[in-house]
């Protein structure tokens, strides 16, 4: 009996099983191979919270399709053919023209079986699948083989017989973006089985990087074969956030190995206090040797750890912050009482009044005085810099954007608002110089910009007919025949992200003709995303779509709404798929929940009404402009604060202005919201609005003057008038 034999009888049973599952996957591969945002915020009840992402459902509504067929007003784009029937409803094909689709239902359907087979953990089902594929020319037919091999890579019993699989399967494929992927779950499992040669080498040939637990085995990688630390790990893990999978093991190996010194650990101890994030402070601080029962405290019940005292800073500095993300005024309270050092002072002064600027309390202006010299990060002096211009206190303002680090400064907004700040104090050439650096830009205040500097944005000339060859190169890219498979079969997202990767890279020209292709196809959310993209040459009748355009304004019409602004929020919402449904449950183009349709139908007198009305075109855009009528109604008929209302509900505007002791520019109160998700919103819905109302009329138009002016509630301005002297 030769010596292996022995070694493998003396496996246990469940091990055996490993290596026959893995052998068994090696032969597999050795032969040919070829995914918010957010809770919606348009209740009847006035609550609501904010809306998750938007994804999508592929089945199509019939009784709407055939009621599809109406022309709209949108100019075609530069070599294209749109037509009505393409733009009004995507087919049941994503676009897939007949001749292209040689496979038949039941190879479909094998597909889909391996998928749900990979979300449950059926190896049985998979391998099955990988065999009957084995010698199919599917458009997803790597799939399955791909879906295999992650399980056995994230299983616990990976080895190198693994290793060779998935070394196999990214020599053959020709898929870049499952190459990618699977090089992205290799790395993973070399770093959890510490083959650090291996995986460094691989993480060379990542193309994407924005998985952050993959690239933090990366740095790691690098770490145990050099020494040495990345400059970009060493920020990454200095950054304001949840380190998480890949990132906590890196920050223990960089402390164990002294290419963190006790200082550093210092910083992201404040920086996980500061940031929320828990299991990384608690890491942090079992790293630093600090007292595990007072930061357990701090951690859990800081309210108690305040009350009892430590000995040590730094679980009082955890538990003053964790205490201000939910009592910033009782955190404050603790703060005055305690003796610590000047700039540790500071540094709780300036994480309170973050809070205290994302709850727009009033004491939160005091609070980020008395904090602004703190070591934070950019993104805490940014809701100090959100206290100060709530608060009209320019100098103010001034010093907190000069305080951020050279990249928050690059930011276009507050570029905007030091420029702003500077003018308030007659420093118009310094203003001038920064407004003019992004003036023109195509954001929110690029617009913005250009409007302080009266300058127009005049529409960008069409571009220039594709080629041949441009429209062939697009019709013929594989991954887009792919993500248009996955739409046919139902798996939007898998779908996007095929799209999405085979983007990487391309020239204005090859988006545009990719945008061009999606339109064609009816894959209305691509076309958009996809011209969106474009740096230096732009389509506005790519970017700004007007399907549907007849019906939305009679809809419009009747509830007396600008069509530009019903756009501009249709764009942000769900970007034109009318069966978009969102995680949160929103439906439809205007991205309606089912009980504030239910609560429409009411007020509309609809009877029968059920959730699936809402995926029907006409319904969708009746039901979406009664309710953004209703919302202006209560709000005084701005559309700054109804575009807030319709994502994160209509009583947080009121509460937000409520908030105000003057009034202040659109923008500003735009750049207050205390919510990220829907100040961005606003931003974009505002943006989109200008851009269509630019597109209708053929004229530049200005964003500041849509934005209007913002004010206190009525009765509170009266009350404060009344109280001020003669």
């Amino acid at each position: 009996m030769s010596s292996s034999t022995k070694m493998l009888l003396g496996l246990p049973p469940k091990a055996l099983l490993s290596l026959a599952f893995t052998a068994l996957l090696g032969l597999c591969f050795a032969g040919d191979a070829d995914a918010a945002r957010r809770s919606k915020g348009n209740s009847a009840s006035v609550k609501s919270t904010q809306k998750a992402k938007v994804s999508a459902k592929s089945k199509l509504n019939a009784k709407s399709a055939r009621k599809s067929a109406k022309a709209f007003g949108n100019a075609n784009p530069a070599g294209s053919a749109l037509t009505a029937a393409t733009l009004e409803r995507p087919s049941p094909t994503g676009g897939l023209a007949d001749e292209q689709r040689t496979d038949s239902s039941s190879v479909d359907a094998t597909i889909l079986d391996a998928r749900r087979a990979f979300v449950n953990g059926d190896h049985a089902t998979i391998a099955q699948a990988v065999n009957t594929l084995s010698k199919n020319e599917h458009l997803l037919a790597e799939y399955p083989r791909y879906w295999q091999l992650v399980l056995a890579l994230r299983a616990s019993t990976a080895n190198p017989l693994t290793d060779s699989a998935a070394e196999k399967f990214l020599e053959r494929s020709s898929n870049r973006l499952l190459i990618d992927a699977l090089r992205g779950e290799w790395i993973t499992s070399l770093a959890r089985r510490q083959r650090w040669s291996t995986a460094r080498e691989q993480g060379q040939r990542l193309l994407a990087r924005d998985d952050r637990a993959v690239q933090c085995y990366v740095w790691l990688a690098d770490l145990m074969e050099t020494g040495e630390l990345a400059v970009s790990a060493r920020e990454h893990l200095l950054s304001p956030r949840e380190l998480g999978e890949g990132c906590n093991p890196l920050l223990g190996a960089a402390s164990a190995r002294k290419v963190l010194s006790r200082d550093e650990l210092l910083l992201r101890l404040r920086v996980s206090a500061e940031s929320g994030a828990l299991a990384t402070g608690r890491r942090t601080a079992a790293l630093l040797s600090l007292d595990s029962a007072d930061f357990t405290h701090a951690l859990r019940a800081p309210g108690y750890l305040l009350k009892k005292g430590s000995r040590d800073t730094e679980p009082l500095v955890m538990a003053l912050a964790l205490l201000a993300r939910n009592e910033p005024e009782e955190a404050a309270a603790h703060l005055s009482a305690l003796k610590l050092p000047a700039d540790t002072s500071q540094f709780v002064w300036a994480v309170i009044a973050a809070q205290g600027a994302q709850r727009l309390l009033p004491q939160a202006i005091e609070w980020t005085r008395r904090g602004i010299d703190a070591r934070v990060s950019d993104e805490t002096r940014g809701w100090m810099a959100r206290s100060a211009l709530a608060a009209g206190d320019w100098s103010l303002l001034q010093k907190l954007i000069l305080g951020m680090s050279d990249t928050g400064q690059q930011e276009p907004a507050w570029i905007y608002w030091l420029a702003r700040a500077h003018r308030e104090f007659k420093q118009d050439d310094r203003a001038t110089h920064l407004l003019q650096t992004i003036a023109g830009q195509w954001n929110f205040y690029g617009h913005l910009a250009a409007d302080e500097l009266g300058l127009s944005i005049d529409p960008p000339e069409d571009p220039a007919a594709f080629s041949a060859a441009e429209t062939a190169e697009a019709g013929n890219n594989p991954a887009f025949a792919r993500a248009r498979k996955f739409y046919a079969l139902g798996y939007r997202a898998d779908g996007n992200r095929e799209w999405n990767f085979a983007l990487r890279g391309m020239t204005d020209r090859q988006l545009l003709a990719a945008a061009d292709l999606a339109c064609k196809a009816a894959i209305l959310d691509r076309c958009v995303n996809t011209a969106d993209r474009t740096r230096y040459e732009h389509s506005l009748a790519l970017r700004f779509l007007t399907p549907f355009r007849e019906r939305m304004a009679v809809f419009a019409k009747e509830q007396g709404l600008d069509p530009a602004w019903v756009y501009g929020l249709i764009r942000q919402e769900s970007r034109f798929l009318y069966d978009a449904r969102s995680h949160a449950g929103a439906q439809g183009l205007m991205q309606i929940m089912p009980k504030t349709g239910s609560w429409i139908a009411r007020q509309l007198g609809v009877n029968g009404f059920t959730t699936r009305d809402l995926h029907d075109i006409d319904t969708n855009l009746r039901f979406g402009t009664f309710y953004l009528r209703d919302v202006s109604n209560r709000l005084e008929q701005s559309e700054v604060m109804a575009s807030a209302a319709y994502n994160a509900g209509p009583g947080r505007p009121a509460r937000w202005r409520g908030a105000l002791n003057t009034t202040m520019d659109g923008a500003a109160f735009a750049e207050i919201i205390p919510f990220n998700e829907t100040r961005d919103y606003v931003k974009k819905v505002m943006w989109n609005a200008t851009w269509y109302a630019t597109v209708f009329s053929g004229k530049p138009q200005s964003l500041k003057q849509r934005l209007g002016q913002i004010g206190p509630r009525i009765d509170k301005l009266t009350r404060q008038n009344a109280a001020d002297p003669d």
